[in-house]
């Protein structure tokens, strides 16, 4: 039996999880969230349209989506090193910051790197990785649908790309790409929110979801996995590696 809120089926829960009641937990809070998600996703901020304004040039062309959050040096760096080495794609600038003054100085970082800016819709949430998959869900159904790039990626804020990458070479004839996350003990995976990037004729009419999914110990995003990640073998995929490499900073 399959959970009918996209999380673990009830049958997949085991004796000791009834007796703490933890199904009908992870209900509640899943139904909690996906009504905040609702409710948010029909926000339409002010500077929308003049965002989107223009947008048909972005059809079928590939863009990024940077979810900016308080941290304007992050994206000036991020932003200057994309004109350099992110030769095609172009970037569009999502700020989900609490702080107004924040807010202010992400704007006028892209302004000056002449990179389109949109405040997204206040989020009261305080926890980090609701506030990150919703801030996701909201830019896809409300920009991602209308502009109908070739693919779309999200992009971490302080993911800095050093040397030239085309995320069309990355996605090939993927339906997506991007990190790889998994969940072993329930044989779930995602794709990591900050590196994701996607078909978007794959996911063309689905109601993606971005936000986590406790239920099976699926980080922000993992809620695509009954939408999306599901349907396909992990094993015959290509994913984005993952080194750590100590640098030293010649100037300190």
């Amino acid at each position: 039996m399959k959970g009918s809120l996209g999380m673990r089926g009830l049958n997949e829960f085991s004796p000791g999880e009834w007796l703490r009641l933890l199904p009908l937990q992870h209900a509640l809070k899943q139904v909690r969230n996906d009504l905040w998600l609702a409710v948010y996703n029909e926000i339409r901020p002010k500077n929308l349209d003049a965002f989107l304004k223009g947008a048909d040039t972005l059809a079928d062309k590939n863009i990024a989506l940077i979810v900016a959050f308080e941290q304007p040096w992050a994206l000036d760096w991020l932003l200057a090193m994309a004109a350099r080495h992110l030769t095609d794609t172009t970037i569009l600038v999502f700020d989900n910051s609490k702080k107004t003054g924040a807010r202010a100085d992400i704007e006028r970082v892209c302004i000056r790197h002449n990179t389109r800016y949109l405040a997204l819709p206040t989020n009261r949430t305080r926890h980090a990785n609701r506030s990150h998959g919703m801030a996701m869900t909201w830019i896809f159904n409300n920009v991602v649908t209308v502009i109908k790039p070739r693919l779309f990626a999200f992009l971490d804020h302080d993911l800095i790309p050093v040397k030239s990458i085309a995320l069309s070479e990355r996605l090939g004839d993927q339906p997506f790409f991007g990190l790889l996350g998994t969940s072993e003990r329930f044989r779930a995976w995602q794709l990591w929110a900050g590196y994701c990037v996607f078909d978007f004729s794959t996911v063309a009419g689905k109601s993606m979801n971005f936000l986590y999914d406790f239920s099976r110990g699926l980080d922000t995003g993992g809620r695509n996995w009954r939408k999306l990640y599901c349907n396909y073998d992990q094993s015959r995929l290509r994913f984005a590696g993952n080194t750590v490499v100590e640098v030293t900073d010649p100037v300190t």
